[in-house]
């Protein structure tokens, strides 16, 4: 019964952290094209992965605005420096 209790726990538990953990790290390193698992379940292990998963989307809406700004900082450059000529 103990190995079952074991066996179980790692299975449920164990295995499926490392994995949430390696995704993190992953979103750490900037990766945001990684696919957050476990969203779907609804016990703690879900509700972790649902947290990860808005740092995702936050990390992309982040990267989203950044580009929009250098695309409207090169722009009025652009037509700063035209006006002048």
């Amino acid at each position: 019964l103990l190995g079952v209790a074991i066996m179980l726990t790692i299975f449920l538990v164990v295995r499926p952290m490392r994995r949430l953990t390696s995704v993190m790290l992953k979103l750490a390193d900037d990766d945001l094209s990684v696919q957050v698992p476990y969203t779907g379940r609804s016990d703690e292990l879900g509700s972790m992965a649902r947290s990860v998963e808005i740092f995702k989307n936050n990390g992309i809406e982040a990267t989203r605005a950044k580009a929009e700004a250098i695309t409207n900082e090169r722009q009025l450059v652009t037509r700063t420096i035209g006006g002048g000529l």
